[in-house]
């Protein structure tokens, strides 16, 4: 899911969700965007225009979108991007459900890194493109036990990494 979710703004949530069902190949459309906006806590929108939506509402339609064909693997990109407390807190609870109850590997881009310490398991920290750092995010708060948070460590291995080459 990008950062910044695009959709046909004078349709609605229900037709960009089943525009992008039928590109994926799914069979009974709308049994499964019913099963996924019942998950995802979004039932009574289906129906508006998403050009009316804000932009957490928009944000879980995206992730309706990208949950909708049931993928092993996803990717969001600064999904917490622009979002109120409030979006970003349900974005967190949906990020987690889809983990554990959907078992789905997640991979986040983010540079909120107070969301890292919430919601991951494991930290991986690119530069450049290289993968400099990964580890269980226990392990790395243990390790890196004098900086005070994750964006020191962030911070600590950036430098090191940058010092070696």
């Amino acid at each position: 899911m990008p950062e910044n979710v695009k959709f046909y703004d004078n349709l609605t949530a229900f037709e960009n969700l089943k525009y992008f069902a039928l590109l994926s190949g799914i069979k009974n459309p709308e049994t499964k965007i019913s099963e996924v906006l019942e998950y995802l806590d979004f039932k009574g929108f289906e129906n508006k225009k998403i050009g009316e939506f804000s932009k957490g509402m928009k944000q879980r339609i995206g992730i309706a979108q990208a949950i909708i064909h049931d993928p092993e693997i996803l990717f969001l990109d600064e999904p917490s991007s622009g979002l109120d407390p409030f979006g970003i807190k349900k974005l967190r609870e949906i990020i987690i459900n889809l983990n554990r109850g959907k078992h789905m590997t997640i991979f986040m881009n983010t540079h909120l890194l107070s969301e890292v310490s919430k919601m991951c398991t494991t930290i991986g920290i690119l530069n450049h493109g290289k993968l400099i750092y990964k580890d269980a995010l226990k392990n790395t708060m243990s390790i890196f036990k004098d900086d005070t948070n994750l964006e020191d460590i962030y911070l600590s291995i950036d430098k090191k990494e940058l010092s070696i080459d």
